[in-house]
């Protein structure tokens, strides 16, 4: 079973973005930074657990669509474009994911 060090963990969670608007669980990087120490083991005993049972939480399976105005009239539907906002828990799992695959790809 691969598993996920906290020190990997930790190292992503300094790499993810800040100021951005968070996702259904209303967590933001600035929140997870501080306890990043406490954390990291925590997350990467919970990702390796999901790798192996190949296992998604749910709440890491929803998004918030919010519309973007691209250009023009703000009034008509077709000028938006969604974003989804997604769990930053997830992110951090998608990225974990990534660098696995990256690594055995060669």
């Amino acid at each position: 079973m691969p598993s996920f060090s906290a020190d990997s963990v930790g190292s992503l969670m300094r790499r993810l973005p800040l100021r951005k608007a968070p996702g259904p669980d209303h967590l933001r990087t600035e929140m997870l930074l501080p306890i990043k120490s406490v954390l990291a083991p925590l997350l990467s005993l919970l990702f390796s657990i999901c790798y192996q049972w190949s296992y998604t939480p749910s709440p890491w399976r929803q998004a918030q669509v919010v519309p973007i105005h691209k250009k023009g009239d703000p009034t008509s539907p077709g000028n938006y474009r969604p974003i989804s906002l997604t769990s930053i828990v997830r992110k951090l799992f998608e990225m974990l994911h990534w660098i696995k695959l990256s690594v055995s790809m060669i």
